[in-house]
């Protein structure tokens, strides 16, 4: 299976993917501390494959957040939403510092450099900017067989708007795709299940 992962972290998916010793996984990750431990960890498997970039709509170079709080996992492309603190209190919604300059590239574009015929599973954790992750496919969005998108619901984490589970949903079934949504957090030690965020689930 061809895996791509977009937004690594500290690979607490990346090990489970590469349980499979068929399997194939581009694993994405930005932040240059985070991407070490990820290579130290995997680089010595050959089906492993990581790119220190983040994935946008754009190709090119973008002020990337970093919060150090937790495992990490609230870095983004993206500022906070302004009334966050208001509606969902976490002590990681805070950035301590950014790169100036992340390479942002799109996943057609990686596609055809790496000459990816087709995904057979997709996941997606891009803080706020998932839903461009989609539509940086282009039209390659059709050779993607399935995969997992995490957005928002309740509660709008960025200041984005379109990240929301009530326009990325109806745009993977325009496309062809069996939906399923799912609180974040469902089935992973010490989350809080509240429905802010949801994971939709998608194939064809």
């Amino acid at each position: 299976m061809i895996i791509i992962e977009v937004g690594a972290n500290q690979g607490q998916d990346t090990e489970k993917f590469l349980e499979n010793i068929n399997n194939v996984v581009y694993s994405f990750e930005p932040i240059p501390e985070l991407a070490f431990k990820l290579w130290e960890k995997h680089g010595q498997n050959k089906n492993f494959h990581l790119i220190t970039a983040a994935v946008d709509i754009e190709n090119g170079w973008k002020k990337f957040n970093i919060s150090k709080g937790g495992d990490w996992g609230c870095s983004s492309l993206h500022d906070f939403a302004p009334y966050l603190n208001t509606v969902w209190q976490r002590p990681d919604f805070k950035y301590d510092s950014f790169l100036a300059n992340a390479m942002c590239i799109r996943l057609d574009t990686f596609m055809d450099l790496f000459n990816i015929k087709e995904i057979d599973y997709i996941h997606i954790d891009a803080q706020g900017n998932d839903f461009n992750v989609l539509k940086s496919l282009g039209e390659k969005i059709n050779v993607v067989r399935s995969g997992v998108v995490e957005v928002s619901n309740k509660v709008e984490l960025y200041d984005v708007k379109d990240n929301h589970v009530s326009i990325v949903k109806p745009w993977l079934e325009e496309r062809g795709y069996t939906t399923r949504v799912e609180d974040d957090g469902v089935g992973k030690p010490m989350a809080t299940i509240n429905g802010n965020e949801v994971n939709i689930f998608f194939n064809r």
